[in-house]
């Protein structure tokens, strides 16, 4: 089956039961799936940069989704989107 690369590719695999984004293990350590989706698609992300999510599912691990930002980045993106 072909997935339409502009719709979110969902994780269906280990998922954080508390708040729901999806784990996957690196080198024997545990890292959201997102993170290394978009490790994986662009490269290293900077320390203490977070990778945030346009669509807002949090087991979605599209790269075409997510997009890097700081803390602060993090909370107004939450509060333009509610």
């Amino acid at each position: 089956m072909l997935i339409d690369n502009e719709e979110c590719i969902i994780w269906d695999k280990f998922t954080d039961k508390k708040n729901g984004y999806g784990i996957t293990s690196i080198k024997g350590k545990l890292v959201k799936a997102h993170r290394a989706a978009r490790v994986e698609a662009f490269g290293a992300i900077p320390n203490g940069i977070f990778v945030l999510h346009k669509c807002d599912a949090r087991n979605c691990v599209n790269p075409k989704h997510l997009f890097l930002g700081t803390q602060a980045d993090n909370m107004l993106d939450m509060c333009k989107k509610n």
